[in-house]
């Protein structure tokens, strides 16, 4: 782990602990202010060090970057807290039964609540009431940009909403026990006493960020916010929480190893007591899952690997490698007719499936001609690496993955 790392895991521990940070004056103040933005922990990182920085000559650039996106942090979350409240007041205002996951419930729990970043609100409510809120947000003047099978996105003010039906979607996870686990969902909603709004269980609620950073990690990549959710909920909510009925649902879903390994992370990284019984993590195995993390970032954009991951699914769910780069070789080289036609530039084709052998020769040509860096990466994808595939794999199967 590198200096501005462990630092970076200070400001952390030191946040949740409610002391200052102390900055170093070895450490790199470029990469410090780089991981911030990453994990999406600009706020934080500002309230952190703005009293051992500000009347730092050599740190004014810093605090002006760490300010403003504690500003733009704070700016953001009065909107949404505004769209929000709006939101439950029209649902509830209509008898519309719903509840909200994730974001704004584990927000609340943090010493800022509003230093808690997110990218929407996710708000599950019944299939019987999705075409009734549909019309409530139209007529309130929310667009509807997404209207699929999964979620229902809403934007107002550039605010986005996602209406779930599901906490867990078949399409996403075939695994019966967890969709069972979703299923029973409505059976731990509790009415909040503040605002009327539905919530859910907290025991219930922590299993699913469990399940929920389990889905990241297997696919787009996880930063530090997920964990940090989890240490956050763990302190405030240790009491309430029946962490043997949790343990019990996570052995249940065969998840029990992956839990052990959630809880010792955020006993390691932040200081946050595990309340189970749990190995300590091995120090080689820590380092290479942390150094995954902080590569990774919010979701796992800023890492290029994560691009080989649903390749790397598939291989361990059972397909050889080498029938799986010979799949992807022959879907980007030669895509299907149905592929083809949903693409402007080859309309031509459509109702005359014969010419699809000319219609791949046409598009390798153009893409060679036009787009030489996209296709050598794209070949780089179809061919990826078996010692890389390999080593991604081993690191799930020692998190019970």
């Amino acid at each position: 782990m590198t200096l501005e790392q462990s630092f970076f895991l200070n400001i952390l521990r030191d946040y949740l602990t409610g002391i200052d940070t102390q900055w170093l004056d070895e450490l790199d103040k470029n990469a410090v202010f780089e991981l911030a933005k990453k994990h999406q922990m600009l706020g934080i990182a500002y309230l952190q060090l703005k009293n051992s920085i500000k009347e730092r000559p050599d740190c004014r650039q810093l605090y002006a970057l760490l300010q403003r996106g504690y500003l733009a942090t704070q700016f953001y979350y009065e909107n949404r807290k505004r769209a929000f409240d709006e939101v439950c007041s029209l649902f509830r205002g209509q008898g519309i039964r719903f509840f909200v996951v994730k974001g704004f419930p584990v927000a609340a729990l943090y010493p800022t609540p509003e230093m808690r970043t997110m990218g929407d609100v996710d708000m599950v409510l019944s299939p019987t009431d999705r075409e009734k809120a549909h019309m409530i947000l139209s007529e309130q003047g929310f667009e509807n940009r997404v209207h699929a099978d999964k979620e229902w996105t809403y934007y107002k003010n550039e605010i986005e909403f996602e209406l779930h039906t599901r906490l867990i979607y078949p399409q996403i996870i075939s695994d019966d026990k967890q969709l069972a686990f979703s299923d029973r969902m409505w059976n731990y909603v509790r009415e909040g006493e503040e605002t009327n709004e539905c919530r859910l269980d907290w025991s219930y609620h922590f299993v699913f960020l469990l399940l929920h950073l389990r889905k990241h990690f297997l696919n787009q990549g996880v930063g530090l916010r997920l964990f940090l959710d989890l240490a956050v909920v763990i302190r405030a909510k240790a009491e309430e929480i029946n962490w043997q009925w949790v343990q019990t649902q996570m052995d249940d879903m065969q998840l029990e190893k992956f839990s052990e390994r959630c809880f010792a992370f955020c006993e390691k990284c932040f200081g946050v007591s595990s309340p189970i019984a749990v190995k300590a993590v091995d120090e080689s195995l820590f380092e290479q899952s942390v150094q995954k993390i902080f590569a990774d970032g919010i979701f796992g954009y800023y890492n290029e690997a994560n691009k080989k991951n649903f390749v790397g699914n598939e291989i361990r769910a059972g397909e050889s490698y080498t029938a799986k780069m010979f799949k992807n070789f022959r879907k980007w080289f030669f895509p299907s007719y149905r592929t083809m036609i949903g693409s402007e530039q080859y309309a031509f084709l459509k109702g005359k499936p014969f010419l699809l052998p000319f219609a791949w020769i046409y598009r390798l040509i153009y893409v060679r001609k036009n787009k030489r860096e996209y296709s050598g990466e794209v070949l780089k994808e179809s061919f990826s690496s078996k010692k890389e595939i390999d080593k991604r794999n081993d690191l799930l199967d020692k998190w019970g993955l």
